[in-house]
């Protein structure tokens, strides 16, 4: 077995424990942080994808931080579709120095998903250190495999059920219209992931890219979910609910995909220079580029 797929069973094993209430001691002692030392990449895809299709909660985003050796902060809970909140039991806190914060009281989604939580709004300065943009970049990255891994486990569940819900005496995933729609989540996942997997830690515009790349991907595969899924998609009974609050809560953290994406579009046509790096480093993938 080799040390990547030896990291992968761990980690599942890990997650699928229920019993474990406390995952962030865990991890600490499992080494996360040393094995994130040792080959960081490696350690942030493995570890994150397979959180992502868990939709456990664990503070491994807070370990990569501490690395950092930063100071706290909240992170901003906004995107441009709302966010929806099924939360933890503390609001995860990011660490970047040099930030000023307002507060801007209480936040109650709609749906009843969650408890009234306190809310900051985070205002970045212009003088901030330098280690602000490098650890932006390391947790969006880290983020967009998290988005990967909750898409990954949304296809599955999906294409799972087309294959048995029936429609007219032949399940639904017999439908060309249901294929294409799943051929086109497939698409966008995949993308993701190539542009995810080629994204140096410390690029501020590739980590943007994986990111928007990876938010619209998992959403994609949400509205599709929901639409296949019928009724039972918004049962609290069912996984799926789950696994979509998860998806638009990690899409709202440190940049939605909307968001991103048109700040990349403006960065881009203000330094044409930045599109022709993207590309360079990327190669075919850039044309999965919005």
């Amino acid at each position: 077995m080799t040390a990547a797929a030896a990291v992968r069973d761990t980690a599942r094993g890990l997650l699928a424990d229920e019993e474990l209430a406390d995952l962030r001691r865990e991890l600490v002692e499992l080494g996360f942080g040393e094995l994130v030392a040792e080959d960081p990449r490696e350690a942030i895809a493995l570890w994150f994808t397979e959180q992502g299709r868990a939709g456990r909660i664990t503070g491994a985003l807070d370990l990569l931080v501490d690395d950092a050796g930063a100071d706290p902060v909240l992170y901003p809970l906004c995107a441009d579709r709302g966010v929806v909140l099924d939360p933890p039991p503390t609001l995860t806190r990011v660490h970047v120095p040099g930030v000023g914060r307002a507060e801007v009281g209480q936040v109650r989604p709609a749906g009843g998903f969650a408890r009234e939580l306190p809310v900051a709004l985070v205002e970045p300065r212009a003088d901030l250190p330098d280690l602000a943009e490098p650890l932006l970049s390391r947790l969006r990255t880290a983020l967009a495999w998290e988005l990967i891994g909750a898409a990954e486990r949304i296809a599955e569940l999906t294409v799972e059920y087309v294959g048995l819900r029936e429609q007219f005496g032949s399940p639904i995933g017999t439908r060309q219209a249901v294929r294409h729609r799943l051929a086109d989540v497939r698409v966008a996942l995949e993308g993701a992931r190539v542009v995810a997997a080629r994204t140096p830690l410390d690029d501020s515009v590739l980590a943007a890219a994986a990111k928007a790349l990876a938010g619209r991907a998992a959403l994609l595969a949400c509205d599709w979910a929901l639409q296949f899924h019928g009724a039972i998609g918004f049962t609290r009974e069912h996984r799926l609910p789950h696994h979509v609050r998860q998806v638009r809560f990690l899409d709202g953290l440190l940049g939605s995909a909307a968001t991103l994406t048109t700040q990349l579009g403006t960065r881009i046509a203000a330094e044409p220079a930045v599109t022709g790096a993207v590309r360079d480093v990327l190669g075919p993938a850039a044309e999965a580029l919005p």
